[in-house]
């Protein structure tokens, strides 16, 4: 029998049964579009999650306060009030720490800023002239703080594109009044645009001098320094930056026992350890959901299979009768399972595939995917070997028969 009419008679079988074909269809086409939005999102995000991480500056180390730990627990991370200006110039002192450029002290809080009849919330962060260099912002205009308005706590601030948009339209926000939790503050810089960090938009913020921002707005009881970022020489001094500022702090507190410390020194690196575990978790986890929906299309494939198999053992039998091979019998079930999950791969693969490019879109938070030709690619693949999984039992079944009981049936 040529390949023709194997093809031929494989069309004939699905035709006949084609609601229960179309049925199993689209629980392929469901699965393996499922497949495909899942590997181009967890791609995307993981890929996104990197750049907002080295956004942060690769060569940038952060320091905490924390109370000191009890039989080495740590008590209370990020609350207590351990950090001082005087970490700060030790932090910075290049003779001692030679793998240090900067410390540059930060304290905040979620502030109300308010133009006129506008109203914005974001972060004020109060930290000293040198946070845009080590932060790695730069600006859209105007200028940033200086050393005088820390030394005289002036009322000035820069903020952020998104604080600028939301307060002044398409005004310029340079030279005017704004009030931060009621006080009273003029904008001399506007940050340029630097998108989201994870969860974080980089660009709602509003920055004011350190010294400011104690005296106007922060409550007496909160921290004084609520974190130290450290820029290191560059992403490969990192490490021995890291225990340069533990020594140089340990010095500066008096501690002898590690695991008496009452501070906290986080890099990059921890940064993106943690991401990375998180990115991983959440692919297994819709990996799982994307397997168990091509599996559900594997088995709806095998059922409609063999039952075909077993509605059409007559047919079979006088095949058989007249000469056709177990080779030729196997070969037409097992490409009626083939076309069926090819067709549904191809048609899930475009439909995931057009999803991926339109969920950004239609869902908030979920970056660019893109079209990602390699999850479509593998996607497809996966749905074919799924085929020849679901149809080899029916087919060697098929093939098996014996003409008389096959014709008896």
């Amino acid at each position: 029998m040529s390949p023709f009419e194997v093809a031929s008679l494989t069309m004939r079988g699905l035709r006949a049964h084609r609601v229960r074909a179309l049925l199993n269809l689209f629980g392929v086409v469901v699965g393996v579009a499922a497949t495909v939005v899942v590997i181009g999102l967890v791609r995307a995000v993981s890929t996104q999650t990197r750049h907002d991480v080295d956004g942060l500056g690769a060569d940038v180390l952060a320091v905490y306060p924390a109370a000191a730990s009890a039989s080495g627990v740590q008590q209370g991370f990020g609350t207590g009030d351990t950090l001082t200006s005087n970490d700060v110039a030790a932090l910075g002192d290049a003779a001692t720490l030679p793998d240090v450029v900067a410390a540059v002290p930060t304290a905040g809080l979620r502030g109300q800023l308010s133009y006129y009849d506008r109203n914005w919330r974001t972060d004020v962060v109060g930290s000293t002239e040198q946070f845009a260099t080590v932060r790695g912002y730069k600006l859209a205009g105007g200028r940033f703080l200086d050393a005088t308005d820390q030394a005289t706590a002036a009322p000035v601030a820069v903020i952020g594109q998104t604080v600028a948009d939301n307060l002044f339209f398409r005004d310029s926000p340079l030279g005017q009044m704004i009030r931060i939790d009621g006080q009273p503050y003029r904008v001399v810089g506007v940050f340029a645009a630097r998108g989201a960090t994870g969860t974080v938009n980089a660009d709602d913020v509003t920055v004011v001098p350190l010294s400011s921002a104690w005296s106007r707005l922060l409550p007496q009881g909160s921290p004084r320094i609520q974190q130290i970022s450290v820029q290191a020489q560059s992403a490969s001094a990192v490490g021995a930056a890291e225990q340069e500022v533990q020594r140089r702090l340990m010095q500066q507190h008096h501690i002898t026992n590690p695991a008496n410390v009452d501070f906290q020194v986080r890099s990059q690196q921890d940064l993106v350890d943690g991401t990375q575990r998180v990115d991983t978790l959440l692919a297994w986890m819709l990996l799982v959901v994307a397997a168990v929906s091509l599996t559900a299309g594997a088995l709806g494939v095998a059922n409609v299979m063999l039952a075909s198999v077993h509605e059409r053992t007559y047919e079979i039998g006088v095949r058989r009768a007249f000469g056709a091979t177990r080779r030729n019998i196997g070969a037409q079930f097992l490409l009626e399972a083939l076309a069926l999950v090819a067709s549904g791969g191809v048609l899930g693969a475009l439909l995931g595939g057009g999803a991926a490019h339109l969920l950004p879109n239609l869902v908030s938070g979920v970056p660019a995917i893109g079209t990602p030709l390699l999850a479509m690619g593998g996607a497809l693949a996966i749905s074919l070997l799924v085929g020849v999984v679901a149809g080899m039992v029916p087919s060697l079944r098929a093939a098996t028969l014996q003409p008389v009981d096959a014709i008896r049936t």
